[in-house]
């Protein structure tokens, strides 16, 4: 017999206490005891079971707990149930979650114990007593006949979505009598879908392979669906045998899944073969050079195109079989772009860059009406023709004598450019000027205090024999009489100021200026008490000279002598950064944009630079000539007044299209009332404006010649003004053209730049005197001495006061009116 644990009692009722069983073993006590006749316990699904139970009631019904041992399967559960008559002490039977054991006992009954089938689940029935008689099995299927059949042992299955009904046959058996069984459900479990393979990885567009899909206790069909079909598609949707095909380059998912609900991916990598070039980038000298280029694609074999991006610099022509011929059609950049069917592309740079043209001398100077000079030009492997033409031929003509052999002629004074150009479109400027020997006037300057008196004046040129001639820009001034052997007498008629102008026949002229100032005249010596403070001496590393209020509330300047340029604040920290530009460049003018950058006329360097308030420079546009002057104009851009003679816009995108003066020499830039932008022509001692958008000119005279106009400043009366440094006098003139000039209390003064001041007047440096004027819109002047040398610009800051930059020391002073 085998070993059997008895149940505990309750004291309370005749329940059937709960049993623990022992693993692998569940006993029955009877009075005649038995073998179970089904073999050893490995033949049942839960490891067999003994045929004695030992039940300490002929009467009741419990739930019996099995140990893990005597369960299912690993993840299973397991329950019993012990029963005399009825099946009430069933437990409902779970349905979910892998697979699940059951067992039943029932002890003596003597009706049918019927328990429900679940659809989709199978039942084993194992461990029945036969010696206790029959044991027969009925299914119950719904709307069918009743059957039965003896239980053949040691496990019989069915499955569900039926009634199954356990009986012993007969009813002979004595009340208590047990008669052993149970029940073996199982869930159908869900196991993993397993692909072979399980990775795919695929080179070329159309490539394909095939995966299978199976997992264990499963026969029905699966699902794919692909995650990005524009890489990879799978085919058909269902089944157990897939097709996954490349369509583009990337990587996706194909996911599985199965009736039961299990679930797995493969992951699958389209990567195309890359197109690979004979060379990486090709650089041509001419035009109409040509070279092959090769294209190749591992493991491919469709076609393969090409496109130049831009064709007026290099055109593509497809010769097959992944040949190609590139062919320079023009100056510049571009990039050719190989593609193939797969979508893979290669990009090839394309540079064409012509020979310069090399001039026998970089820059021409005369110094007489006539003189001549020969000019080579030539440019490394070209043999077309060069061809040269002068920007000025009043100045200098050129001519070619063949052979890329020309010569210059000066005509006339003043400065102008001889462009030389090849077929190619590759240019090459020539500098020239025309300086004839100055007229030298002695006295150069005159100032009569009363009216009727005379000075002679004597005028000669170096190296000229000809005729000097002099006239008075107003007579109702000063009137001037040759004499005779370069001698003219001068006389004073009445208060005011005018200018005589000498001339001889190479059209050199020399302007003197002469002021009759009588009492009363509009002038007052010396200055106001105004309060002046040094700032920044020692922290500059040159002598800053231009100088503009920035949007950032700083003072920002120009150190020429370094190329540097920098900020002070308005409590004196210096800050310099270093012009990143050829040494040389000296920067001069500058002024603040409406974009809140900072623009640099580079006087020697022939550029603009543009810089950011934190000190980085964006761009140098370069510009055709020196600028010397920069101002915002009424539709807020920037512009630059460039020598010898043009306008141009300027931006962060560069230089815009310039705008040819009417004159040359150009000084001094404002944006006046009126919208027009304001500028001096010193070519010939005009003040003009240029309306915008319209570009158009309109040039007023300047009552004293060769005024020399240095700086320009609209005023906040309406009207401009304009500094004369050749004259000693700050005019005005108002926006139809009438020109007022004072002439400053300053003897000998030299008034350059200028500035509209806080308080509503006008401030100007001498320079030669270290003074600082200050002129009210009526002409009255006021004057100051600084107390330190070489004043350089002066601006107007945010805190109300004047700043101006200096020389000696480098520093900064601060003017508090």
């Amino acid at each position: 017999m085998a070993r059997c644990v008895r149940g505990i009692r309750s004291k309370r009722n005749s329940r059937i206490a709960a049993f623990v069983l022992i693993p692998f073993l569940l006993c029955a006590c009877s009075a005649g005891g038995g073998t179970p006749p089904f073999g050893s316990p490995s033949t049942s699904p839960v490891g067999g079971l003994p045929s004695e139970i030992p039940f300490s009631s002929s009467n009741g019904h419990g739930v019996v707990s099995l140990p893990a041992a005597l369960s299912a399967p690993a993840g299973d559960s397991a329950y019993a149930v012990a029963s005399t008559n009825q099946p009430s002490g069933v437990p409902a039977l779970p349905t979910t979650g892998g697979a699940t054991s059951i067992f039943y006992l029932s002890l003596g009954f003597s009706q049918p114990t019927i328990f429900s089938a679940q659809p989709g689940i199978s039942y084993t029935l194992v461990g029945i007593d036969p010696t206790k008689g029959p044991i027969y099995l009925a299914e119950l299927q719904p709307g069918s006949t009743v059957w039965q059949q003896p239980f053949a042992g040691p496990a019989e299955t069915f499955t569900g979505n039926a009634q199954v009904l356990i009986s012993t046959g007969t009813t002979s058996y004595p009340s208590g009598s047990p008669v052993i069984f149970a029940l073996y459900q199982t869930i159908n479990p869900i196991f993993p879908i397993v692909l072979s393979p399980n990775t795919v990885t695929l080179s070329t567009k159309g490539q394909s392979i095939v995966v299978a899909a199976s997992a264990a206790s499963y026969s029905g069909a699966f699902t794919a669906t692909s995650q990005n079909t524009a890489v990879a598609t799978v085919t058909p949707s269902s089944g157990t045998s897939f097709t996954v095909t490349a369509v583009g380059a990337g990587t996706t998912t194909v996911a599985f899944t199965d009736t039961k609900g299990a679930t797995t991916t493969l992951p699958v990598t389209v990567a195309f073969a890359p197109i690979v070039l004979s060379t990486t980038t090709q650089a041509f000298t001419s035009i109409g050079q040509t070279q092959s280029v090769t294209a190749t694609v591992a493991g491919y074999s469709g076609v393969i195109s090409a496109v130049s991006a831009n064709p007026n610099v290099v055109g593509v022509t497809s010769n097959g079989g992944g040949n190609f011929t590139l062919n320079a059609t023009g100056m510049g950049s571009t990039t050719i772009t190989f593609s193939d069917t797969d979508g893979t592309t290669a990009p090839l740079p394309v540079t064409v860059a012509f020979a310069p043209i090399v001039l026998s001398v970089p820059s021409q100077a005369f110094t007489q009406v006539g003189q001549t000079q020969s000019v080579s030009a030539s440019v490394a492997g070209y043999s077309g023709v060069i061809s040269a033409v002068s920007a000025n031929p009043s100045i200098t003509t050129v001519t070619a004598n063949g052979g890329g052999r020309f010569t210059l002629k000066a005509i006339g004074a003043g400065s102008t450019t001889i462009t030389f150009s090849d077929t190619n479109g590759t240019t090459a400027p020539l500098p020239v000027t025309v300086t004839f020997a100055p007229i030298v006037v002695s006295p150069s300057t005159q100032a009569f205090t009363a009216i009727g008196q005379t000075q002679t004046l004597t005028a000669t040129v170096a190296g000229y024999t000809g005729t000097i001639t002099a006239v008075s820009n107003n007579t109702g001034i000063a009137t001037i009489t040759a004499v005779g052997g370069g001698q003219f007498t001068l006389r004073a008629v009445a208060s005011g100021s005018t200018t005589i102008t000498f001339s001889d026949a190479n059209g050199t002229t020399q302007n003197v200026p002469v002021s009759v100032t009588l009492s009363g005249g509009g002038v007052t010596v010396p200055g106001a008490p105004w309060t002046i403070t040094e700032l920044g001496s020692g922290s500059f590393t040159a002598a800053p000279s231009g100088i503009v209020s920035g949007p950032d509330h700083n003072l920002w300047f120009t150190e020429p002598t370094t190329d540097n340029y920098g900020n002070m604040t308005l409590g004196g920290v210096v800050t310099e950064y270093p012009f990143t530009l050829p040494t040389g460049s000296k920067p001069t003018a500058i002024a603040s944009g409406t974009d809140g950058n900072l623009y640099m006329a580079e006087s020697l360097g022939n550029a603009i630079a543009i810089s950011t308030t934190s000190g980085f420079i964006i761009t140098q546009p370069p510009t055709s000539g020196s600028p010397v002057a920069l101002s915002v104009a009424s539709n807020g851009g920037m512009w630059a007044a460039v020598l010898p003679n043009t306008l141009c816009p300027v931006s962060v995108s560069g230089i815009g299209t310039c705008v040819t003066t009417p004159s040359t020499a150009l000084s001094g830039l404002a944006n006046g009332s009126d919208g027009r932008l304001w500028f001096a022509q010193n070519g010939n001692n005009t003040i003009a404006a240029m309306s915008i958008p319209s570009f158009t000119f309109a040039s007023y005279a300047i009552p004293t010649a060769n005024a020399g106009v240095s700086s320009l400043a609209s005023g906040s009366d309406g009207n401009m003004w304009f500094t004369e440094s050749n004259t000693n006098k700050i005019a005005r003139i108002t926006t139809s053209g009438i020109v007022t000039e004072f002439t400053t209390p300053i003897a000998g003064g030299v008034p350059t730049a200028l500035t509209l001041g806080s308080d509503g007047n006008l401030y100007a440096i001498d320079t030669t005197h270290n003074d600082l004027i200050r002129c009210t819109t009526s002409g009255m002047m006021t004057v100051i001495s600084l107390t330190t040398t070489s004043p350089q610009f002066l601006t107007n800051g945010t805190d109300g006061n004047l700043y101006v930059t200096q020389a000696t020391p480098a520093a900064m002073a601060q003017v508090i009116p």
